[in-house]
């Protein structure tokens, strides 16, 4: 008996460690398992962006399981970015989109985000005015004067529509979405699994840099 349980730990060790190799090894390919943005410049700093709603069940899902992994795995010199998307065009979502680039503004993002993901997705609130949100401001001593300054400030507007520019250069039209250094469009439903998300990331993050170094190899004279 302990050696038959010994033994199945083993081939589950094997198992996990060439499965990692496989995932690793995976060749991505072009307009299959990403895309590239029309004439896109890639970014000067290597980062990903995920565009997402907090009335999207799918968002809060990933922010919960996936996110903490893309974390965990991806290079470290690759940010993460979150761009908030107003999909449809309510006025229930700009209110969620312009209070999330507020907490931006104060570097209180993660923890506003999750709040207001409990507070729509696990105790199914609406949020139809600006007065709802303000308590969760006042939590992280952001009073309302504060917080309706900031609302119509310039870097506020200047976020929001960095976020919207991108969705329409990206003609993003699902979330949630994930765009590596500005160029390249991960299409998640082509990963064999959501565990490929931080390899695909690293690979297409890197990817501009790989085809600078192959263009600065010496060519070797024919003889």
């Amino acid at each position: 008996m302990y050696w038959k349980k010994k033994f199945k730990n083993l081939f589950l060790i094997i198992f996990l460690f060439f499965n990692v190799i496989s995932i690793q090894a995976q060749e991505f390919v072009l307009n299959q398992h990403y895309s590239e943005i029309d004439n896109a410049v890639p970014s000067h700093k290597k980062n990903v962006v995920q565009f997402f709603s907090l009335y999207c069940p799918a968002c809060y899902l990933y922010e919960k399981n996936i996110i903490p992994i893309v974390l965990n795995h991806i290079d470290t010199d690759i940010q993460l970015k979150q761009y908030y998307l107003n999909l449809h065009g309510s006025p229930q979502e700009d209110l969620l989109a312009s209070a999330y680039a507020v907490a931006e503004v104060y570097k209180i993002g993660d923890k506003v985000k999750a709040d207001l993901f409990a507070l729509i997705q696990d105790q199914r609130k609406k949020i139809y005015t600006e007065e709802q949100i303000y308590p969760v401001f006042e939590k992280y001593n952001i009073s309302t004067e504060d917080y309706k300054k900031t609302t119509h400030s310039f870097i506020v507007n200047l976020k929001i529509k960095e976020w919207y520019n991108l969705k329409e250069k990206a003609k993003i039209n699902a979330i949630p979405s994930f765009i590596v250094n500005e160029k390249y469009i991960i299409n998640t439903s082509k990963l064999a699994n959501l565990m490929e998300l931080p390899h695909i990331i690293n690979y297409l993050a890197n990817k501009d840099k790989i085809k600078s170094d192959e263009q600065m190899l010496p060519i070797e004279n024919e003889k």
